[in-house]
């Protein structure tokens, strides 16, 4: 039995569990959100996330009015309290939440609630004395609370609307020693063409939450968030610049091109750990599928049989095939085409909903050509060099 037979009996078993290892890594981050009813609560978290997770996701009630929905990816959950409004019924969420908090605080870190997000319309044009109060004991029972203001208009000048921003000044002014970093997040979370108001403040939002997260858990934000592709692709870099390493290494005594599956396991990590930081919203039964487009595309006889003579055409300076032979510098620009190639692969499939994602993996023929034509641009770039996309992104 060869070494790529014997490699390759597994590969699709080994991503599925290096896949689910990397959840475990992760963590899962815990949003909680208040505000009142048509505030924006929704539109905020899918514009945030990328999906409607009480759409996509598990979904289970914990108190009265208040009910928890898991991403499918594992790594992210939403406390939904539906329908809030201020006065008694805030009282009994409150009620009802101080108890869910001391009794989650016992759990594992990925059950907690993490942060929590008060989201206030700012066309409501007024913050009542009740919705103070409501923030003050959010804070009180141990929540980190961002003070988030929904759909508010931009000048044309790019300034925000001056109410807007006066009454977010009034509100910072009044409860800034209960709110992350005291001050009001002023966001619009869909573009109005009609009224020229662009998508704005998502970022910030963000970098609030973030900084407001437990460290345990902000990895798992950074993987679970849809706006900004610019940390992921820094994370998965440095997945890939590991992995080139590890690679390097195998080959820094040249082995011959028949044994270049010993790159194999290195690479199949390296790939699970760039799909989990997509989160992508696939279901438990479909991870079988993207092991299969995984292995697929990293498959011998396109990567490192036929595509890695090629490669040797490639690669500037040093990086040659001797003696049919891979040395430490092909092992590693191979490596890295491979991971960025998948990176390619998966920020397409993170563009997509639920079904469409299943539908690519069960065909696979799409997913193949993107990876291909990736990978060709990545091969063909010296080490350390970025396409032109990557340094837009940088």
């Amino acid at each position: 039995m060869s070494t790529m037979t014997a490699i390759g009996g597994g590969l699709g078993d080994a991503f599925a569990s290096s896949y689910r290892e990397q959840a475990e890594n992760l963590g899962r981050f815990n949003l909680a959100v208040f505000g009142k009813t048509g505030a924006g609560k929704s539109s905020l978290v899918n514009a945030m996330f990328g999906h409607t997770v009480a759409q996509t996701g598990i979904g289970k009630p914990v108190t009265r009015g208040t009910n928890y929905y898991e991403h499918p990816s594992g790594i992210f959950g939403v406390f939904d309290c539906e329908g809030f409004e201020t006065g008694q019924s805030g009282d009994q969420i409150l009620a009802s939440l101080r108890q869910t908090v001391q009794e989650y605080r016992g759990k594992p870190m990925t059950d907690q609630m993490h942060v929590a997000w008060y989201v206030l319309r700012w066309s409501d044009r007024r913050f009542e004395d009740s919705q103070a109060a409501f923030v003050r004991e959010l804070r009180s029972i141990g929540l980190p609370v961002v003070f988030v203001m929904s759909q508010v208009p931009l000048l044309p000048t790019g300034e925000y609307h001056p109410d807007a921003a006066q009454l977010a000044a009034e509100i910072a002014a009044e409860i800034s020693d209960v709110i992350i970093e005291g001050r009001v997040v002023l966001t619009n979370a869909f573009a109005d063409p009609h009224l020229g108001c662009p998508v704005h403040g998502l970022e910030s939002l963000l970098d609030v939450t973030f900084r407001a997260a437990p460290e345990g858990v902000r990895q798992a934000l950074i993987a679970a968030q849809r706006i900004d592709l610019k940390r992921k692709r820094r994370i998965c870099k440095a997945i890939v610049g590991g992995a080139a390493a590890t690679s390097a290494g195998i080959g820094a005594v040249p082995i011959p091109l028949s044994d270049a599956a010993l790159l194999v396991p290195a690479q199949i990590t390296m790939m699970a750990a760039i799909a989990r930081q997509y989160a992508l919203p696939i279901s438990a039964s479909t991870i079988s599928n993207l092991a299969l487009a995984a292995t697929g595309a990293s498959s011998a006889a396109t990567w490192i049989g036929r595509g890695l003579a090629n490669l040797a055409k490639f690669i500037p300076g040093p990086g040659t095939v001797i003696g049919g032979a891979v040395n430490a510098t092909i092992a590693a620009t191979l490596t890295t085409a491979m991971g960025m190639a998948w990176v390619a692969v998966c920020e397409r499939l993170a563009q997509l909903d639920t079904t469409e994602i299943e539908a690519l993996l069960g065909d696979g023929s799409l997913i193949r050509s993107t990876f291909l034509e990736a990978f060709k641009e990545a091969a063909r770039k010296p080490l350390g060099k970025d396409t032109p996309g990557e340094r837009d992104a940088a």
